[in-house]
């Protein structure tokens, strides 16, 4: 059900990748990266939407943790990969490289992902309730008489709003507000990055024992004021960087167990649905978030300081969310992995 998705967009993004640096005005530039991001907007939401397909309920959340680990490795991987490759072999290299590495992650997942014919929730139905839009999709979460779902994506919003925010402003903080150069500040900006991996894992692990939206709500509950402090106290390098690794433990307990909760409040038989639900509010969150903040910071004579306090009114209205959703285990359905 998924790999025809990905079969026909992971080329396209691929082909379209190849050309940016080589396309000779900023109107080609702009086309090409248009096709790469359609490309990999085919494929991505069926390829998450593997972790409800073949993984249990209680199994999803370190699930997630491996995938947000892997992620975070092939982030920094083409981080210094790609410098290592634009530096020797010029600015083609990296893209080059990156193209092989989508085509590779093709091949692997058709030959080793091993699709379930039909989840035993599901049925025979499965296939046909994915295939409504996002607004179709949104008015059965609205007219849910369990309104938890409806809360689950708008913390998803706000708290993506929140980190998207921060993160995009995280450099320049440190450059205009610090008075870092440019190159430790990317440096420093990039331990939030290295936290979250190292502690992807332990937070996958700790939502599939104490629930994931408990530990959800632990995360939004130390992030909160943890962004309150930042805004208050960073005033060099070593504050800086306490703030920095403290955010990327706290947020790993967040993000990771965002889409599994999503499952939890969705229906198993809409897993692509639900899955595209989340990317509707993350991805809203990614344009608003940042917009918002750096509106802000103009308004405010480019002081930078004050997206920490942005970020941290965004965390707690996530927060006010998520304390509105219904305590839920998670179904114990089988997901039968039976052949393609």
């Amino acid at each position: 059900r998924r790999k025809g998705w990905i079969l026909l967009g992971a080329p396209i993004a691929a082909l379209a990748f190849v050309f940016i640096p080589v396309a000779q005005s900023v109107l080609a530039v702009a086309v090409f990266l248009l096709i790469t991001n359609f490309g990999m907007a085919l494929f991505r939401s069926p390829t998450i939407s593997w972790l409800g397909d073949l993984f249990q309920p209680n199994e999803r959340s370190k699930a997630n943790g491996v995938i947000n680990l892997m992620g975070g490795v092939g982030g920094l991987l083409a981080y210094f990969a790609g410098g290592w490759l634009f530096d020797n072999l010029g600015r083609s290299a990296p893209f080059i490289a990156g193209s092989i590495a989508m085509l590779v992650a093709l091949v692997v997942a058709l030959i080793f992902v091993k699709e379930p014919r039909d989840n035993q929730v599901g049925g025979q139905h499965a296939g046909t309730a994915e295939t409504k839009g996002v607004i179709s999709n949104l008015k059965t979460v609205f007219n849910n008489p369990d309104k938890s779902g409806i809360y689950v994506l708008i913390g998803i919003l706000f708290w993506f709003m929140a980190f998207n925010a921060l993160e995009t402003a995280l450099s320049s903080f440190a450059v205009f507000t610090l008075g870092m150069k440019p190159g430790a500040a990317s440096i420093y900006a990039g331990l939030v990055t290295v936290s979250f991996i190292i502690f992807s894992i332990p937070a996958g692990l700790l939502g599939s024992k104490i629930g994931r939206r408990n530990t959800i709500l632990i995360g939004l509950t130390g992030l909160a004021p943890l962004l309150l402090l930042g805004y208050l106290f960073i005033q060099g390098t070593i504050t800086f960087i306490v703030v920095l690794v403290a955010a990327g433990a706290l947020w790993a307990l967040v993000n990771v167990n965002s889409l599994p909760l999503v499952y939890d409040y969705g229906d198993e038989r809409k897993i692509g649905a639900y899955t595209g639900l989340y990317y509707f509010s993350s991805q809203t969150a990614a344009i608003l978030g940042p917009t918002l903040a750096g509106s802000l910071v103009d308004a405010l004579g480019d002081q930078y300081r004050w997206v920490w306090l942005f970020s941290m009114v965004f965390m707690a209205l996530a927060w006010l969310a998520m304390s509105r959703v219904k305590a839920k285990q998670p179904s114990m359905t089988v997901v039968q992995a039976a052949g393609n």
